[in-house]
């Protein structure tokens, strides 16, 4: 797809906005480059995987360009001076070397070299995006190709969502049918009203360790790690299809066809269910070296454990007031199993307000906490990835959330006043996939809404949204050149009218998009 708008794009100013800069006038870009750098083999490496037009030559003779360690810049910071005559790149760990190099790739990128003159470093040490695989698996090419884009703007955390009611997506050698059964279901939602079609959907669409393994090695050389979470006690409706009797009932039962919240859940009265985490986390610790693993924790009805006479006694033996505690004892056992393979929880907010795991990283989702939850909290000493629906929920239509809305993101959006901002440990956009079924789609959502993110997490003090727009129009060029079905900016803004309109269509084509779609072509 090409948005032929814009005109020819000669040059590129950086998303995200570094924290401080001054550009100057455009400079031919050369053909070559010679290098000299304190870190040859690693430059060298950034610049293949990055992708640079022009060509570099390394000497210790070189006068184009300097790259050298500088042990007084912060973590992460790097200084880079690019000039007509030379450019200076200093930076201190490795990763400030990566984003320095991605910041120079950007002023590189197209018929010209932007100068510049930048100190950066980014706000929030979590810059992240999760994809919901179990909805709908996205082949592990593509995941490739979204992890490139995420470099190019300096996102740092890959969060995989690999399980839950509609599918079970990750091979367990402990369990061999479970992905091989559990990924299959017998159709899918279409209608947002809940008719479903009678397709069966997920047969051998799941990831073996194997290729979860090459993935992350493959997010570490672009400074990306990547979390899995496997969803529990609720969500598990991908497992429970194929071992019963990790829940309450024991019952057989199939594969969620639709979207939801499904109240067959984990019974945690009984062994087996710690059995099988550890039999996961053991596992899967092995492939995702990441200190994060997230347990989900969301949406969980304890309806059956009321009447669940192996999660009443255990009630009853614990001393626990009621279903909520429960819950919370889950959790800590989770944990001891978590901190035995070395890992740190990671959980949805619907535990916020109790009792957590020392260490626990808490994901902020919902519109309808306490004011005082978060606070609480964080003056505990808890730390808090937002993901903020209304802001930063992908799946949505941008009728909904449109591209402006979630770049103009405050922390004052979730009651958050500058006391409690030491609490934010980053920000992560979702893209959950009851809706999102091909490439072009997944695109669509997550595309330009990813750049808006990107310079949310790295510099919150970042310039007016006029002028990302200005920035965003020049970076077309890189999303047109790697195939990337991206949302137009004339679709991402719509007027009232025409969101109007797409409302309407949707409730024909489940979305909308199919009309939008259409008329790009």
């Amino acid at each position: 797809m090409k948005d032929e708008t814009f005109g020819v794009i000669v040059i590129m100013k950086i998303i995200p906005q570094p924290k401080n800069f001054l550009y100057g006038k455009k400079a031919g870009l050369k053909n070559q480059y010679t290098v000299n750098t304190d870190s040859p083999s690693e430059v060298k490496n950034i610049i293949e995987l990055l992708d640079f037009s022009p060509e570099f030559i390394f000497s210790k003779n070189a006068t184009d360009i300097s790259i050298m360690r500088d042990k007084s810049l912060a973590e992460n910071e790097y200084l880079l001076n690019c000039s007509r005559d030379c450019i200076d790149i200093s930076y201190n760990d490795r990763a400030g070397l990566f984003y320095a190099l991605v910041s120079l790739s950007q002023l590189m990128y197209g018929s010209f070299l932007q100068t510049a003159r930048i100190s950066d470093r980014p706000d929030y040490k979590y810059r992240g995006i999760i994809l919901d695989t179990a909805r709908h698996y996205i082949p592990i090419e593509k995941i490739k190709a979204i992890i490139r884009s995420m470099a190019f703007y300096k996102l740092n955390f890959l969060h995989l969502h690999l399980t839950d009611d509609q599918g079970w997506r990750v091979e367990i050698k402990a369990y061999p049918s479970l992905a091989e059964r559990g990924s299959i279901r017998g159709g899918t939602q279409i209608k947002r009203s809940g008719q479903c079609d009678t397709e069966e959907y997920g047969a051998g669409l799941y990831y073996t360790q194997k290729e979860l393994s090459e993935l992350v090695a493959y997010a570490a050389e672009y400074h990306i790690n990547v979390i899995p979470e496997i969803d529990i006690p609720g969500h598990l409706l991908g497992a429970i299809s194929v071992i019963p009797e990790l829940s309450c009932e024991g019952k057989t039962v199939k594969v969620r066809k639709e979207w939801g919240v499904e109240d067959t859940i984990a019974c945690v009265g009984k062994n087996k269910i710690y059995e099988f985490v550890e039999n996961i986390i053991s596992e899967l610790s092995l492939v995702f070296p990441c200190e994060y693993f997230h347990i989900g924790g969301d949406e969980v009805p304890k309806i059956k454990w009321k009447t669940c006479a192996d999660c009443q006694a255990k009630k009853k033996r614990l001393g626990l007031k009621d279903e909520d505690a429960l819950q919370g004892y889950f959790y800590i056992e989770v944990n001891k199993i978590l901190q035995k393979y070395g890992k740190k929880p990671m959980i949805w907010d619907e535990k916020l307000g109790t009792d957590l795991p020392e260490n626990t990283l808490l994901q902020l989702w919902r519109s309808e906490l306490k004011d005082n939850q978060c606070a609480d909290y964080i003056e505990k000493g808890g730390q808090i990835v937002v993901s903020y629906g209304p802001y930063f929920y992908f799946d949505y239509d941008y009728s909904q959330t449109p591209l402006k809305k979630t770049y103009s993101y405050t922390n004052a959006d979730i009651k958050f006043g500058a006391e409690l901002e030491k609490g934010i440990f980053g920000i992560e956009g979702t893209v959950w996939t009851e809706w999102i079924r091909d490439k072009e789609k997944l695109d669509f959502n997550l595309y330009p809404r990813m750049q808006a993110l990107s310079e949310k997490c790295w510099n919150k003090n970042a310039g007016n949204y006029h002028d990302f727009e200005s920035r965003l129009k020049e970076h077309f060029l890189y999303l047109n050149e790697h195939d990337i079905e991206y949302c137009p900016l004339n679709i991402c803004n719509q007027k009232f009218i025409t969101r109007l309109k797409i409302l309407l269509e949707k409730r024909k084509n489940n979305d909308g998009y199919a009309e939008v779609r259409a008329a790009k072509k």
